[in-house]
């Protein structure tokens, strides 16, 4: 089976969603130097499989968080290695204060003298600081633990999974119409996508849901894919009902009693337990259904629920179907919910399926775990009633709904929410006045739904008020706004009518986030490349990363068409005050990209003059150059290629700008300091009969006689064809003979500032040595 390479993202310190949106991603490979960390990530997610492979590459082996705090491990397993942790989230049961098995992991840790680690958890059962302090105090010098987040497979990554491992021929068509049946969100996850590659398979058909997904995948991993395996079996094989609920019933004993593995003959294995001494009052298949792909082998007889997600939702089923006669809810409650009533964090999946399957239970388990609900089940499919139950004990707890918010969850929880029934009460939320912080959370909840879900229809004129609403929260008018332009950006009108009141400041826009989404959707269609630069200015926010900077930072340049670079170019250009402000990062960034792709790509087919202009843009008020790093190499080479351009434009330069020796400084500024061709001193000596004034005449020969770093002539001079130069031109032998002697003068003083540096510092040497 493929596994593809993961990347992940750094959590920032602040609770800032857009810096957590501008933080690159970086390899899971390369965290391999790094003492510790800690990897999160959604259900399903793929961090076990990301942590054997990154195990196996560092010469060692996963353990679980479970395995390692009940068995004494050696030092010498992890000497020169690192601790992998696996499924912090699954040992994290029980009642009471889940940060007792952080602690006792914590103790282990301590005993084997610290050794290197790195820790999974799920994202939502992760305690955030509280955890990451307690760990930082293992870390050398106690430093800063770094938390990252798994990011979501990428398209490639989810082409290369269809193709290598579901047999898929044309992984774009099926990604094509994931979308259409707006099943895409499950792409981005490994075991979901496994599921839905799985059902589509089954029934040759895409399902309608996530808990459509899941029972459709399930059929199909029962069927032995030995062909005639299963036809000498078809005889005495059970129905697929009664082996699916016979994996539910183990999948319950696996969850709720803890029972790691189960064994068809007895063992001295002591974290299996023997299948047949359970008690099975209904005759299920046991034996049958671990045989099946649902289950692992673990060798020896031991099988293994084949993926916790999976376990989750055949437990919730087959609790589900026992509800009423047979079991009362406040029974299971009392098996899967701690001592303060919350549910045990490792059992919060079923808990969140078992929601999804007990429709008559529906209503008291939301208002058990309405976050665990939300994340970890499918409340897409639930009736428009339960759907608002769902919204208002969400409301009751707006700091854990609040926390959903910033995490990178891989499938947006929010979508499932977006159906067309909840059109009504979706407006009510976002037309209610009030604005407390329970509201105001709530209502981002809305957004979120309204831009990762479906387009719910006749919502898009009251999103736009909500943007202009100042009295709400800024996340929540950007939110808006965003949900607005992806869902229900028909006609441009409205969003440049708001685009210029935010201009005008008659919209409240803070710290420019709306002013950025507006120009990263508008640009370059119906904002044109030669207006806009009017809505460039120093960000309000200072040292804040949102869609304003990285709209001028990074999409301007995306977005601009090669046809249109000119024009952006004369803007950039007439764009005069913003070259007064040294920190402008936003301003420098975007001119020194512009500049480097115009000459890449038009600087061949245009004039010397025309560049002459360009080039002006990435100098400020005082002539000094700005440009990023990568695009001052790239203007290097480009003019080292072209010896003859540059002494063409810095000819127009002199011509602009020289006319005083000040002024010579100037125009060679303009070429932003690219290196010198190596006969620019004769050149230099090619323009002083055409200097206009005898001043300029001398300084250009000054610069002509002045050599290089050492002050040897270049570019073919001999000190003999300079002194028959000079001897033809009154006054200039003068000039020569000063300009040599300073030569000398310089380049001999600091010959010997360096040789007394040295010698100081041998002294110094020699004194430390006497002690």
């Amino acid at each position: 089976m493929l596994i593809v390479p993961r990347t992940c993202t750094p959590q920032q310190e602040s609770d800032n969603r857009n810096s957590r949106q501008d933080s690159k991603s970086v390899a899971l490979q390369d965290l391999r130097d790094l003492y510790a960390f800690v990897l999160l990530g959604d259900p399903g997610a793929g961090k076990s499989e990301a942590f054997k492979e990154e195990a196996k590459a560092l010469g060692t082996f996963p353990v679980s968080a479970r395995d390692f705090i009940t068995f004494d491990q050696k030092p010498e397993t992890w000497a020169e290695k690192a601790v992998f942790i696996d499924g912090l989230d699954e040992t994290r049961a029980g009642g009471g204060d889940g940060r007792t098995i952080l602690d006792a992991i914590r103790c282990k840790l301590d005993q084997l003298d610290h050794p290197r680690f790195r820790i999974s958890c799920r994202a939502a059962d992760w305690l955030g600081e509280s955890d990451k302090e307690s760990l930082r105090l293992l870390l050398p010098g106690q430093g800063t633990l770094p938390v990252y987040q798994l990011d979501p497979l990428s398209d490639s990554d989810v082409k290369k999974i269809l193709s290598a491992n579901y047999g898929v021929i044309n992984p774009a068509k099926f990604m094509r119409q994931a979308e259409q049946f707006r099943m895409s969100d499950l792409l981005r996850n490994p075991q979901t996508l496994a599921m839905l590659a799985e059902a589509v398979a089954t029934q040759n058909k895409w399902p309608e849901s996530r808990l459509q997904t899941y029972q459709l995948a399930c059929r199909k991993l029962l069927a032995d894919p030995n062909i005639e395996h299963s036809a000498a079996k078809k005889k005495t094989r059970s129905t697929d009902e009664t082996v699916m609920d016979a994996a539910g019933y183990l999948s319950c004993m696996h969850l709720i009693a803890d029972v790691q593995a189960f064994i068809l003959l007895a063992t001295a294995n002591d974290d299996a337990l023997e299948i047949r001494a359970l008690s099975n009052p209904d005759q299920l298949p046991l034996e049958e259904c671990v045989e099946t792909r649902l289950f692992q082998s673990l060798g020896n007889g031991t099988f293994a629920p084949a993926h916790r997600t999976v376990a989750e939702f055949l437990a919730a089923r087959f609790i589900a179907k026992k509800l009423g006669s047979k079991l009362h809810v406040s029974r299971v409650l009392a098996l899967i919910c701690g001592a303060d009533g919350g549910v045990v964090t490792g059992l919060r999946g079923l808990h969140a399926w078992l929601a999804a399957c007990a429709e008559t239970q529906r209503g008291r388990l939301i208002e058990t775990d309405p976050i665990g609900v939300l994340l970890y089940g499918d409340a897409k499919g639930f009736p428009p009633g339960d759907k608002v139950k769902l919204l208002q004990a969400l409301h009751r707890d707006p700091e854990q709904l609040n926390g959903v918010h910033w995490q990178d969850w891989g499938v947006r929880p929010f979508a499932s929410l977006a159906t067309p029934d909840m059109t009504t009460e979706f407006e009510r939320i976002l037309r209610s006045p009030l604005r407390e912080y329970a509201d105001e959370v709530l209502t981002n909840c809305v957004v979120e739904a309204l831009y990762y879900g479906d387009a719910l229809p006749n919502l898009g004129a009251v999103l736009l008020q909500t943007v202009r609403d100042d009295s709400r929260q800024g996340g929540v008018r950007k939110q808006a706004l965003r949900a607005y332009l992806k869902n229900y950006f028909e006609d441009a009108e409205p969003a440049l009518k708001l685009l210029a009141d935010i201009h005008r400041s008659e919209v409240k826009d803070s710290n420019d986030d709306l002013l950025g989404a507006l120009l990263e959707k508008l640009y370059p269609d119906q904002v044109r490349p030669d207006t806009v630069i009017h809505y460039l200015h120093a960000p309000k926010a200072e040292y804040y990363g949102g869609d304003y900077s990285s709209f001028w930072r990074r999409s301007l340049l995306d977005r601009t068409r090669d046809d249109d670079l000119k024009a952006l170019l004369i803007a950039f250009r007439d764009k005069v005050g913003a070259r007064e402000n040294h920190h402008f990062g936003e301003y420098w960034t975007s001119a020194s990209g512009l500049l480097t792709r115009a000459l890449k790509t038009l600087g061949d087919s245009s004039s010397d003059a025309e560049i002459v202009e360009w080039l002006g843009i990435c100098l400020d008020k005082h002539y000094s150059p700005h440009l990023q790093e990568q695009d001052k190499k790239n203007v290097y080479e480009w003019f080292a290629q072209r010896p003859d351009r540059y002494k063409a434009v810095l000819r127009i330069a002199l011509n602009k700008l020289a006319d005083t020796p000040k002024g010579i400084w100037h125009a060679e500024n303009r070429l932003l300091g690219a290196p010198r061709p190596h006969d620019i001193e004769l050149w230099w000596l090619s323009q002083v009969d055409q200097a206009p004034n005898r001043e300029m005449a001398e300084a250009f020969f000054r610069n002509a006689v002045w050599g290089d770093d050492s002050g040897r002539l270049r570019g073919g001079l001999t000190l003999e064809y300079l002194e028959k130069w000079a001897s033809e031109r009154a006054g200039f032998s003068e000039i020569l003979a000063e300009r040599l002697t300073s030569n000398l003068e310089y380049h001999g003083w600091r010959s010997e500032d360096a040789t007394r540096k040295r010698k100081g510092i041998a002294e110094r040497v020699a004194r430390a040595a006497e002690f």
